[in-house]
């Protein structure tokens, strides 16, 4: 009991108030994302990012799969994605797929959202929830 009063006598200099507050700021912004998460599709190019991570975690493949090398048809060309050797290849670099390897393997769709706090387009993160699950059709089933 002697020590914990001790401590909370201390002084914080400058450099630890802000350490401080940019830790419970940094929680808070993170748990206000958890709770209160965005709930749809925001931009187009989530979904490509989302088929990105998809096809990289189950497959190894830096290239989108959504049925195209089976059939290839226009109608599979999505509008940010190019057909390059018989593949549909997207727009966006590819590390964004090797950065979310790991939170799609352990957390999957979920995992997209949670990788950034704010939901933000501007990141390579998935903001429209539940469309591999609950969406079917050529390259949407798993």
């Amino acid at each position: 009991m002697n020590r914990l009063s001790r401590i909370s006598e201390q002084k914080l200099s400058s450099n630890q108030k802000k350490i401080v507050l940019l830790c419970f700021f940094g929680s808070l912004t993170i748990l206000i994302a958890i709770f209160s998460g965005p709930h749809g599709p925001f931009v187009i190019d989530e979904g490509t990012y989302h088929l990105m991570a998809r096809s990289f975690a189950e497959s190894g493949n830096l290239a989108v799969w959504n049925g195209y090398e089976e059939f290839p048809s226009a109608e599979l060309v999505l509008p940010l994605t190019r057909v390059y050797e018989g593949q549909l290849v997207p727009q966006y670099p590819y590390l964004s797929a090797v950065l979310n390897y790991p939170f799609y393997r352990l957390a999957g769709f979920e995992g997209l959202i949670r990788d950034s706090p704010d939901g933000s387009s501007q990141s390579p993160t998935i903001v429209a929830q539940g469309s591999s699950d609950r969406e079917s059709g050529p390259g949407l089933s798993r």
